[in-house]
Parts: C-alpha cells; structure tokens; sequence
C-alpha cells in the first residue's frame, strides 16, 4: 500500500507485484485511509463560534476576572451576542431578539470552559482585595 500511495503506483500493478488480489489491496488502502483522520461524535449543526473564537472569549473572561471585573452570567450572553454580531457569526434570531445569548449556549459554553467561575458579583471592599492578595 505504501508504493500505491507514495510512489504512485497503480493498485493493480503492486497487486501482480506482490501477488495479492487487487480488490483485497485496495480494501486495505480505503481503510487505512479512513482511519488516518477519524471522525469521532456529532458535528455541532448550531455551533455559534469556532474554537478559535470561543477559546478568545473565554480568555477574555479569565483576564477581566483576573483584574477584579468579573462579569455577571447576563453580561457574558450580552458580550458573546456583540461578540457573534461584530465577528458575523450566524447565530439564533432569539438572541437578535433579547440582545444577548440564550442561557442554553451559556450553560454549554460553562461545560467547556471548567476554569471560568463567572457569579453574579458580590460587594467586597478592595482593602480585603488587597490583604487576600498579601
């Protein structure tokens, strides 16, 4: 299989070589061709962002938390909904309707960003900001 697809050798011609049946042969290529790039799971047929994106977001997120300006889960849809306008996603035409991203696509992008903690915010004062960091 390997002078078929390296050197460009005819199947039938490595085949008469190696006197193996050229439908056995070409079985084995078309498998070996299939498994070379498995296709595991569903293809998202909804899928907003692509990797790329989302993982660009939620590096947004991290930063801004990390400077003390976490932002509610309400404000992370309404940032990810200007996000897929400004980036020319197609997305649901609920989230054209509210101005922000459903909570389905928050509760699942959550799923696949574990590391974020994303609350609604709570009053603390920034001198126990500055002895937690001590």
């Amino acid at each position: 299989s390997d002078l078929v697809r390296t050197q460009n050798m005819s199947v039938r011609k490595a085949a008469k070589t190696y006197d193996v049946c050229h439908v056995t042969l070409q079985r084995f290529i078309n498998k070996q061709k299939s498994s070379a790039n498995p296709q595991m799971g569903y293809k998202p047929h909804n899928k907003v962002f692509t990797a790329e994106l989302e993982a660009e977001l939620a590096e947004y997120l991290k930063s801004s938390a990390n400077i003390f300006y976490g932002l509610t889960p309400k404000e992370v849809r309404n940032l990810a909904y200007k996000y897929a306008v400004a980036n020319e996603r197609k997305f649901p035409h609920k989230w054209h309707e509210f101005q922000m991203a459903g909570r389905d696509w928050f509760t699942d992008f959550m799923k696949r960003n574990p590391t974020l903690s994303i609350r609604s915010p709570e009053s603390t004062s920034i001198h126990v900001h500055a002895t937690s960091m001590k």
